[in-house]
């Protein structure tokens, strides 16, 4: 049996990467998972599979789209990675975010299960974005101090007052 299970399993990927046939992929996937669970082996082809699936346009609208976030919610909460945990989540907000109502509630629904089932993951999500704060940072060229300006969140500061500091010129057509 395994020997069947390995000649098969490339095929079942290519099925499962098919653009054309999103059900299809989608039994693919269950297939894929039910292969690798019995034996007891994690895929990041499986994983990467999964997750790009949730990115297909037919997703929400499909028949399919309830047996996919079953698949998603069976597959996260056994993965060991919290990261791609994290990722999965994530992916699932975004998408529920340009989706209809129906499928927005149920990934919503997945998303709060998996988060009661795995607690650690709400700490890889918020440390994920404890790095990345939305405040951009420029930095100008140096004044005539040699100091370069800073300014966050788009917004620039006062350049300091006084003898030798520059000021933006001033349009002269306003003079007349």
């Amino acid at each position: 049996a395994d020997e069947l299970v390995e000649k098969h399993t490339p095929h079942l990927f290519t099925l499962a990467h098919n653009d054309r046939s999103f059900p299809t992929a989608v039994q693919a996937l269950c297939l894929l998972y039910q292969l690798l669970s019995s034996h007891q082996a994690s895929s990041d082809r499986f994983y990467r599979a999964l997750y790009t699936a949730l990115l297909h346009p037919a997703l929400p609208t499909s028949t399919k789209a309830s047996m996919l976030l079953a698949l998603v919610f069976k597959a996260v909460r056994d993965d060991t990675s919290d990261k791609r945990a994290a990722a999965f989540v994530k992916r699932l907000l975004q998408v529920a975010a340009h989706a209809p109502s129906g499928f927005s509630c149920g990934a919503l629904l997945l998303i709060s299960e998996l988060l009661k089932v795995r607690s650690p993951l709400w700490t890889a999500i918020l440390q994920a974005e404890a790095h990345d704060d939305d405040d951009e940072v420029f930095v100008d060229q140096p004044d005539e101090d040699g100091e370069p300006q800073q300014a966050r969140g788009g917004k620039v500061e006062e350049e300091p007052e006084g003898p030798g500091a520059s000021k933006p010129k001033e349009d002269s057509s306003d003079d007349e």
